[in-house]
């Protein structure tokens, strides 16, 4: 199948800072510690760019769905350097111990990802400070507040994505479980609306 229509730039900005804004008003529901909040960017982000995608395609059989596993990302200023990355999710990803990472894929239809997908992590401003955390130079440009990669972008942006099943089954679980996750829905998409007039 083959991907036709993508949201705009100005789009994925206005979801992007929506997101952002609303996990920042939540933040007293939310785990304290960044690495936790991969699971509510990726399952509100999966929420609001499925609302905001077939609002605009008038097409309710396309959506965006929630990964999990584990991405590396390279750190090294020199693009050629693969040497030089770090994993957030671990080697050995585990939803049980917290040693995972979460995202978006799409466009999706009947539980299908068609290609070329789309990568999209809202996390991506935490992945510097993270790495730092765990011990590794931070080298390259900064990467900024979200991540939106066509498939055919990840290798040459320095990310690559390991999925596995079992924690993307428990993550959207674990989404599906959260008792204020509409007020979250509700609260973005009344922001999206309001930056993307």
């Amino acid at each position: 199948m083959e991907n036709e229509l993508k949201l705009s730039n100005n789009r994925r900005d206005a979801i992007a800072t929506s997101i952002h804004q609303t996990v920042q008003a939540f933040s007293d529901r939310l785990p304290g510690k960044v690495n936790g909040l991969c699971l509510y960017y990726a399952g509100l982000g999966m929420d609001v760019c499925t609302v905001v995608y077939q609002k605009v395609s008038k097409d309710e059989t396309l959506y965006y769905s929630l990964q999990g596993g584990s991405i590396s990302v390279r750190v090294a200023s020199d693009p050629e350097d693969v040497s030089k990355g770090v994993n957030f999710g671990a080697i050995n990803p585990s939803f049980k111990t917290g040693n995972y990472h979460c995202w978006i894929v799409g466009l999706c239809r009947e539980r299908r990802i068609i290609t070329p997908f789309e990568f999209i992590d809202f996390t991506s401003k935490h992945y510097k400070s993270n790495s730092l955390e765990q011990g590794h130079r931070w080298e390259r440009t900064d990467i900024g507040d979200y991540l939106w990669l066509d498939q055919d972008e990840m290798e040459k942006y320095g990310v690559s994505a390991n999925f596995d099943e079992n924690i993307t089954q428990k993550a959207m679980e674990a989404w599906s479980d959260i008792s204020f996750k509409d007020a979250m829905l509700y609260q973005t998409i009344q922001n999206y609306k309001s930056i993307n007039q």
